[in-house]
Formats: structure tokens, C-alpha cells, sequence
């Protein structure tokens, strides 16, 4: 039976990716402050908007990825050799991405301090940087084959636990060439380096797993033609989805200044934080969508969407409603010296995270199943929204604008017009939706916003304010461990392989 369609496989998966995270989160509450302090708000302003403006090449890159791992999954049953001309013949479509990506940071590097408020002490290094940054996201473009090929065949804590310690070390390697004088190239630079270890890690770790399946020569038109098919929407989708919610932090950098991009930079660190959490299971049932697409009932599937909402909906409301109600003494407790408006931005970032729920989980949902057209229209509409929102809300309001341009767009698209897709498309009723995926959370989220609005009376500062949110959200999980709809989920779990899945060609659990 594939791994795909076991469900402790799917949770194995899941658990690895919350391990890494929290290993993760700790790395970065030790990195991010140094790097603040070492760099300067400006220069960390200048770095954040570096990442930014060379995160668009990697659009060149998303599309493809995500149809080169739904792919692997859809193919996984016809054996080794099926699995083999994919990955064989995405390779070579990144080879020419690579080279695509690369040219594109050159022009960047020298558009770069005319687009930003760079400070001229900061230029040259800044031009450096983004050459280098644009070099890193070429060489990550291999990576994504080796990656795609362990996700889509239900291997995911491979990727998550050598995706971290690669990350680990970059780490390391930027605060130590930092200590020793370093500016922004060599954080560039370590970039690079790790992006080639983790080519040959992830290598490595496709041989272990899967000895029979080979990244030949082989370039097969067909299967090109179905990637750059599928490509081709993803990457539509991704686009509008940086542009909408992914260009925050240069749009307060074109529209205000270098420091109010580091304040955002900053809210937005601790916002991605909580979605990775509240997200993490979408790594692991993106190749279960994939592969019950090609094997399962809509019923199936109806009831795998419902699963994966009610469970993102559940960290979201709990880290968001955590994080949003004492903000302030969080970054306090973090930073020290917090950047102005930076509370009020995360504050306003946790409320679009819980509405972004349920439309993530569809566009999982979408994607994984290999049809990106059927949301395309919708994402195109929210990017606009989105975007013209958020520049007329900036020049309003400051650096909050694009985090209120945000929640007007996912109050619209993400929390009702994306759910309703999904169950159109399976035939299922919205309110089935809502009674499994967001009815039993209403108690648990009702109890905690109390307790956290008494302890926000009582303590609204210091390291107590720890223990009030531990208390608030363990009172959250306790509620949902007690009731049915946790009862069930943790009987999902505990299902011996074959029992409640499926395999291949066979339907066993309508």
C-alpha cells in the first residue's frame, strides 16, 4: 500500500514536520535577534527586502515543483521506471529555469537601491547580495527535483529532518561570519553553500529510499508537455499568490521606508511562525490528495478535505488567537526593543491567518488533485483586491496597510468562496463543510479568548504572560481532546495500514 494512502504514514510525516519546526523556531529565536542587532534595523531592513525581491525568481520554479511532486504521487503505483521519467525530465526543465533565474537577479542587483530606499553605505553590498541570492535560488532549482521525488511518494520526514540540519548549519555559518566582520554578501554567500549541500543530501537520500528509481537522460516530450501544462497554472497561482500576500514587505519598502520594512519584517517572521504550524499537515495530505485523485471515492476525498481543515483550523485559531491577543509583550519578551507598529501588524496577520484556513486547504486540495484552473480565476480576483487594497490602505496608514489590504482579500476568497469550490467539485454539501471542519471549534475557541482576555487584565507584560498563553491553550486542547470530533481524529490514527485507506484500484472506506 502506497504511504500515501496510510494514515500513520501521513502522520508520521506531519509529526516530523512539527519536530522540525519547533527545532526551527527555536534557531530562529536565537538568529533573528543577533541578526537585528548585528546588522542594524536598516541593514536588516535591506536584507529582509534582499530575500524579497529574489524570492519572485523562485516563481519561476513553483509551478513546476508542485506538478513535478503530484506527478511522482499520481504516477507512484505504475513503479520505479514511471517515477524516473519524471524526475528525469523536470530535471532538465530546471536546468534551463536555473540559468532563466540567474540572469533575472543580475538585472535586479542593478535596479535594486533605485527601487529601494537603500542607504548609499549600503549599495555595494546590497547589489552583491542580490547577484549572490539570485545565484542560491538557480542552484535550489535541482533541489526541488530530489525533494518532489521523496514528498511525492509519501516520504516527507526525509525531507524535513535533513532540511533542517542544512539549515542548522546555514545558520551557524551566517552568525559566525557575522562575528567575524561579515556584511550582507556573505550571508548571501552561506546561502549558496547550503543550497548545494542540500543538493547532494537529498540526493543521497533518493538513492537510500528508493535504489530503483534513477535521474537519467532521459527528456520524454509527453511528460514535459503534462509539467509545463500543469506548470504553467501553478505558477499563475503562485504568482498571485506572492504578489498578494508575498510582496508585503516590499511594498512597505517602496511606499514608506527601510525601517517600516523591518517592522513588517519582523511581524511577518512571527506570523509565518504560526502559519508553518498551523499549515504543517498540508505537506503531508498534499500527496494523499494526489493519490486518492487517482484511487478514491469523492466521498473519500470529501472526508480527507474535511480532516485537513478541521486540523489547520485548529492550530490557526490556537496560535492566533495566542499570539494576536498579547502581541506586544511577546515581541517585547523576543526582541526588546520592538520596531513601532510591529505588534499591530502581527496583531492584524493572526486574524488573516484563521480566515486563510480553509482556503489553503482547498488550494492543497486543487493543486495536489492537478486542477490549478479551477481556482485561477479566483486567485486572480483576490491578488487585485489584494494589491490595490493594500497600496491605498499604505498611503492611508502606514506600514499596516498591506495586512488589512490582506484581510479584506482572504474575508472574501479564502474562508467562503474556495470551501465552496472544493465541495461543488465533489458534490457534497457546504454545510457538511462547516459541521465537520469549523462547528467543533467554536467551544474551544470561545473558552480561550475568555481566559486570554482575564489574563491579558492581569498580566500584560514580563514572563508571566507565557504561562497565561500556556494555560489558554492548553485549556483550547484539552477541550478538543475531550470531544467527539478529537475522538475521531484520533481513531483515523490509530487505524492498522489497509484498514479505513485504500490502495491502489481498490475503494475500502467510503
Amino acid at each position: 500500500m502506497s504511504l500515501n494512502a496510510a494514515p500513520r504514514a501521513v502522520a508520521k510525516n506531519a509529526v516530523s514536520s512539527y519536530v522540525t519546526l519547533a527545532l526551527g523556531a527555536l534557531l530562529g529565536l536565537f538568529v533573528t535577534p543577533f541578526l537585528l542587532s548585528e546588522l542594524g534595523t536598516e541593514g536588516f531592513g535591506v536584507w529582509a527586502l534582499a530575500l524579497g525581491a529574489t524570492a519572485y525568481i523562485g516563481l519561476l520554479d513553483s509551478g513546476l515543483g508542485v506538478a513535478t511532486t503530484t506527478r511522482v504521487a499520481a504516477v507512484e503505483s505504475d513503479g520505479p521506471a514511471a517515477i524516473s521519467t519524471v524526475i528525469s525530465t523536470a530535471f532538465r526543465l530546471y536546468l534551463a529555469l536555473g540559468t532563466v533565474g540567474v540572469c533575472v537577479a543580475c538585472v535586479l542587483a542593478y535596479l535594486f537601491p533605485v527601487l529601494f530606499d537603500v542607504p548609499p553605505e549600503l549599495r555595494t553590498e546590497a547589489r552583491v547580495a542580490v547577484v549572490l541570492l539570485g545565484v542560491y535560488q538557480g542552484a535550489a532549482f535541482g533541489l526541488v527535483v530530489f525533494t518532489a521525488s521523496l514528498l511525492g511518494t509519501g516520504r516527507m520526514y526525509l525531507v524535513n529532518f535533513s532540511g533542517f540540519a542544512v539549515s542548522f548549519l546555514v545558520s551557524i555559518s551566517q552568525v559566525a561570519l557575522l562575528l567575524l566582520g561579515g556584511g550582507l554578501p556573505a550571508l548571501a554567500a552561506v546561502q549558496i553553500a547550503g543550497a548545494v549541500v542540500s543538493i547532494v543530501v537529498f540526493r543521497s537520500q533518493v538513492r537510500r529510499a528508493m535504489p530503483d528509481v534513477e535521474l537519467g537522460r532521459e527528456f520524454d516530450r509527453p511528460t514535459a508537455k503534462r509539467l509545463l501544462s500543469l506548470g504553467w497554472r501553478n505558477s499563475v497561482l503562485s504568482f498571485t499568490g506572492v504578489l498578494a500576500f508575498g510582496s508585503d514587505i516590499v511594498l512597505v519598502g517602496l511606499l514608506v521606508d527601510a525601517k517600516a520594512a523591518a517592522a513588517y519584517a519582523i511581524a511577518l517572521r512571527v506570523y509565518t511562525l504560526v502559519q508553518r504550524v498551523a499549515t504543517g499537515v498540508l505537506g503531508a495530505i498534499g500527496p494523499s490528495h494526489a493519490h486518492a485523485a487517482q484511487n478514491a471515492s469523492p466521498e473519500h476525498r470529501f472526508q480527507i478535505y474535511c480532516a485537513a481543515t478541521f486540523l489547520t483550523l485548529c492550530l490557526a485559531s490556537c496560535g492566533a488567537l495566542a499570539v494576536g491577543t498579547f502581541a506586544g509583550p511577546l515581541l517585547d519578551l523576543w526582541l526588546g526593543d520592538v520596531p513601532q507598529d510591529a505588534a499591530t501588524i502581527l496583531g492584524l496577520l493572526c486574524v488573516v491567518l484563521v480566515l486563510q484556513a480553509p482556503g489553503m486547504n482547498a488550494a492543497s486540495f486543487l493543486l495536489s488533485s492537478e486542477r490549478p484552473g479551477d481556482m485561477i480565476r479566483l486567485s486572480l480576483i483576490a491578488a487585485g483586491i489584494n494589491v490595490l487594497a493594500s497600496v491605498a490602505l499604505t498611503v492611508a496608514f502606514g506600514a499596516v496597510g498591506p495586512a488589512l489590504g490582506s484581510l479584506l482579500a482572504v474575508g472574501l476568497i479564502d474562508a467562503i468562496f474556495l470551501p465552496r469550490l472544493v465541495c461543488r467539485l465533489l458534490g457534497q454539501p457546504y454545510r457538511a463543510f462547516v459541521r465537520q471542519a469549523v462547528w467543533p471549534l467554536l467551544l474551544p475557541a470561545g473558552v480561550m479568548s475568555m481566559l486570554l482576555l482575564a489574563g491579558h487584565q492581569v498580566v500584560s507584560s514580563g514572563p508571566l504572560v507565557l504561562l497565561a498563553v500556556s494555560i489558554a491553550m492548553g485549556a483550547f486542547g484539552g477541550l478538543l481532546w475531550s470531544m467527539p470530533a478529537g475522538r475521531d481524529m484520533r481513531a483515523r490514527i490509530r487505524r492498522p495500514p489497509g484498514v479505513g485507506s485504500y490502495s491502489s484500484g481498490t475503494e475500502r472506506d467510503p
